[in-house]
Formats: structure tokens, C-alpha cells, sequence
């Protein structure tokens, strides 16, 4: 729809439907207000010291606004407290400095719970970040002709607020197809990340965007040491780890440290990259670990 700049703001609203009895609906003043003056509008951000929900949180900080600042200023949180390490890869001369989750997968995830919430229900989007994950709550369930498993396909796009997602359709936040919690898998699926959990939970409809396929759960599945796991969390902060940092960290000799480098590189943990005094370790893929988590799983299991 083209509608001239120049128009007075009232016939603007109308050929938007944003106007009804000549006043403004609840999504105008949602979609466009400054301040809007309700509680819905409102998403809450929190960054978690462990793996479960506890206090005192890292960080805490509560987002006001209308619907598009409720996309932008979430994210931007986000990506301010998820690492995004830096490093150069031999031979390559520009720098790789990609966040450890896909940017636009985050960006789905939040557009998705702000346009497609339950806006007759008080609760608070939420955004909820662990070491080992982000988790998006949405209030609201999802429409009666969908199931869980059919967020994992291609699924007709039925949205529950339509005045909202057709003018986040308009701005370029969403796609009238349906096919963004798939984008969202297959983003995490290039990232070499585990493929995302969407459940159902009292009252919301929760994604989990995990941050590493190297969580403590499966590090002890792989019988890791606690000098490994000190050497993981360092590359999962830094990106990367050098044969010279590994023996700062541990206090190790140069011939003990390329030892215990080696050994990761053996159980696939770390792959190595460079040559000589360039040479660096960095985490291994998502596809190339998991399926050696597996088949530990299943020799435990054989037993």
C-alpha cells in the first residue's frame, strides 16, 4: 500500500484500519504511540548467572514502548550480552565476528512473540538468558490448527492479532508465508548449533535457542576433565584458544599444554586451525560432536 507523506495523520490511520468510530483501535495506539499505556506493552530481559532461573540476576532491565521499540531495544539486549568473538582464519584476510547465535534467528524469535502474543493476557514477554541458552517467552499458546511438531515444517501463517503482523508485514519485519520458526531452525542448523526446542508451558508458548552444543550436561557425557572444561569456557568467552593461553590458564608447560590440545583435537572437542605461531583451537561444529555425544549415550545405554 502507498500512501502519500503528506497525508493528514487521521486519513493515514484510516486507510490503515487503525481508526474505529472515529477513534483509535488498541493496535494504533500499540503499534504507534510514544508511550503506549498498557501493561502488555512491556518486555522483560533478563541475564542469568547459572543454567537455572535464580537470583540475584546478571542483569535485569524491563523494555517500554510501542511494538517495533519492543523488537529493537529487546535485541539489541540480547546481542549485548551473547558473545561475539573476533579471530582471523589462515589464509582468509578479513576477520569472521559472527555472534554465537544467528542474529536473525533472535530477531525471528522476538518479532514472533511480540506480533503473535495473547495481548488479553497481563503477562510480560520475556527474554531470559542462560550460559548455556536464550529462552523467549511468549504469552499464549498457538492456534488450535497448529501443533508443536508443525513448527518444525512448513505451516500456513495464522496470526492471532492481524492488525499488528499486517503492519510489521508492511515494515519488513515479518513474511506473510509462515516460515519463521523453520528459518529460525535451519539458521541455528548453519550455525552449527542444536536444533531449537519449542513447548508449550503454562500459558506460553517457550523457544529455546541453545548458545553451544557443549553444555555441562554433555561435557560430562564425554568424561571432559575440569582443566577441558576451564579451556571450553575460555573459547566459549574468547572464540578461540592458543597453545600460550592454554598454558597460562593452567599454569601447564608448553610440551603439557600441547598435550592436553591434543587430546581435545582426538576427542573431537576442538579442531585445529593455522600453522606455527598462528596456530589456534577453536570449538568443534555442532554435527561433528553430537554425534559422538550419541554414540557415548548408546554405549552407556548397551551396558
Amino acid at each position: 500500500m502507498n500512501i502519500p507523506e503528506n497525508l493528514p495523520i487521521d486519513e493515514i490511520l484510516t486507510r490503515l484500519n487503525m481508526l474505529k468510530d472515529g477513534g483509535l483501535t488498541n493496535a494504533s495506539v500499540l503499534l504507534f504511540s510514544k508511550e503506549p499505556k498498557f501493561i502488555q506493552s512491556e518486555v522483560k530481559c533478563i541475564v542469568l548467572p547459572t543454567t537455572e532461573f535464580v537470583k540475584p540476576y546478571v542483569s535485569y532491565h524491563s523494555y517500554e514502548g510501542n511494538l517495533f521499540d519492543l523488537v529493537d531495544k529487546p535485541l539489541a539486549f540480547v546481542l549485548e550480552n551473547i558473545h561475539r568473538p573476533l579471530w582471523l582464519e589462515y589464509g582468509k584476510a578479513a576477520a569472521i565476528n559472527p555472534y554465537e547465535i544467528p542474529e536473525d534467528a533472535v530477531r525471528e524469535c522476538i518479532v514472533n512473540a511480540v506480533v503473535h502474543r495473547d495481548y488479553e493476557s497481563p503477562s510480560k514477554v520475556q527474554i531470559r538468558i542462560f550460559p548455556d541458552r536464550v529462552e523467549i517467552w511468549n504469552p499464549g499458546n498457538l492456534p488450535c490448527q497448529l501443533k508443536i511438531d508443525d513448527l518444525k515444517k512448513p505451516h500456513p501463517s495464522l496470526p492471532k492479532n492481524s492488525l499488528i503482523f499486517r503492519q510489521f508485514y508492511r515494515a519488513g519485519y515479518v513474511e506473510d508465508v509462515g516460515g519463521g520458526t523453520t528459518d529460525i531452525i535451519q539458521l541455528c542448523k548453519d550455525s552449527e548449533l542444536a536444533e531449537p526446542k519449542f513447548e508449550e508451558k503454562m500459558g506460553y508458548l517457550i523457544v529455546t535457542i541453545y548458545r553451544s552444543v557443549l553444555t555441562e550436561k554433555h561435557l560430562d557425557d564425554m568424561n571432559i576433565s575440569e582443566r577441558q572444561k576451564k579451556a571450553i569456557n575460555y573459547m566459549k568467552t574468547h572464540g578461540k584458544i592458543k597453545r600460550t593461553e592454554c598454558e597460562k590458564l593452567h599454569g601447564l608447560s608448553e610440551r603439557s599444554a600441547n598435550r592436553e590440545l591434543k587430546e581435545m583435537v582426538m576427542k573431537k572437542i576442538v579442531k585445529k586451525t593455522g600453522r606455527g605461531p598462528t596456530t589456534f583451537y577453536v570449538m568443534t561444529g555442532y554435527g561433528e560432536i553430537w554425534r559422538d555425544i550419541d554414540l557415548i549415550k548408546k554405549r552407556k545405554g548397551s551396558r
